[in-house]
């Protein structure tokens, strides 16, 4: 029984994501496209504002969130296609009003997406530039009586992949090499 209780659960909450899902497709991206995005795109962000990721949405922009999932009065995108406070969007001109109740049934069920939309799709926003640092361990070295550093066993590691004619091996210390170079010159006047 309680499994039949559990599945039937399960399978509801699946059912409500799929509307979700469908109900952002063939309603909200449609007013989305054609009253919001040419300013507030992953390209063109106006305010620092993007939406078109629920990523983004939810991050908002210069003003701050955008919107408090299923708070109406405390969603910033709710307030200005309804033209209540001082932002007034999209300008110049009001949306339909069943296009803001659209608007208000998906912020109050949560803003519902398609699991692709989910994530930031930027060009470059996986570029290594933006990635956090991560510790590289120390390379296996055969000679390590010749590294002084952590550098000179990552230098050492990558000569001895090319084959040893073009690489020959490690140079001695330099101020060895400086002296024996200078020995004969030195002269007592």
């Amino acid at each position: 029984m309680r499994s039949v209780l559990l599945l039937s659960i399960v399978s509801l909450c699946s059912l409500e994501a799929q509307e979700g899902t469908a109900f952002f497709e063939q309603t909200i991206r449609p007013i989305l496209s054609a009253n919001c995005l040419a300013c507030h795109s992953e390209k063109s962000q106006t305010s620092g504002l993007s939406l078109e990721t629920r990523e983004s949405v939810l991050k908002g922009g210069n003003r701050g969130a955008t919107v408090e999932p299923g708070n109406l009065d405390e969603s910033t995108l709710i307030q200005a296609v309804r033209q209540t406070g001082k932002l007034k969007m999209p300008p110049g001109r009001k949306l339909k009003p069943e296009e803001i109740s659209a608007l208000e049934k998906w912020v109050a069920s949560g803003l519902p997406m398609a699991a692709g939309v989910a994530k930031s799709k930027r060009p470059g926003a996986d570029y290594w530039a933006f990635r956090s640092p991560v510790k590289a361990s120390l390379p296996a070295v055969k000679d390590t009586g010749w590294s002084k550093n952590a550098i000179d066993r990552f230098i050492l590691a990558i000569g001895s992949r090319k084959p040893e004619a073009v690489c020959g091996s490690p140079a001695r210390n330099s101020a060895e090499a400086s002296a024996s170079r200078f020995d004969g010159l030195a002269t007592d006047s």
